[in-house]
């Protein structure tokens, strides 16, 4: 976890040193005047997006030092059109064609392992 907590600062040193270079940081604060829902929300939301990010990552790093990467890579794979489908119900998305294509391959996923258990 110590090599991830440090890859994971270093990144950030270097997102933001580019950002700085390319003056990047007066874009945020244009977006944050733009956003819908206030300023002080888009920079809530950046904010637990990158804390909720951090907490992915160390977690799925968790999962592979305690089990494999295949099941790392499983629980994303299953994550995926989970986070698709809230996203419709929590937050009104249009269920767009890829969104359907998500749903069928959870579907899909739950109708095999469970045809896997019984067989």
């Amino acid at each position: 976890m110590e090599i991830q907590m440090v890859m994971c600062f270093f990144a950030t040193v270097f997102c933001t040193v580019g950002m700085l270079v390319n003056n990047d940081f007066q874009a945020i604060s244009r977006e944050a005047k733009e956003y819908e829902l206030g300023e002080a929300k888009y920079y809530l939301v950046v904010v637990w997006n990158g804390i909720i990010w951090q907490c992915f990552f160390l977690g799925a790093i968790g999962v592979i030092f305690s089990a494999s990467s295949l099941v790392c890579g499983i629980v994303i794979a299953v994550l995926l059109p989970v986070t698709e489908i809230l996203a419709v119900i929590f937050f009104q998305e249009n269920f767009k064609q890829r969104r359907g294509f998500h749903w069928l391959s959870l579907c899909g996923l739950c109708f095999l392992l469970l045809r896997r258990d019984k067989g």
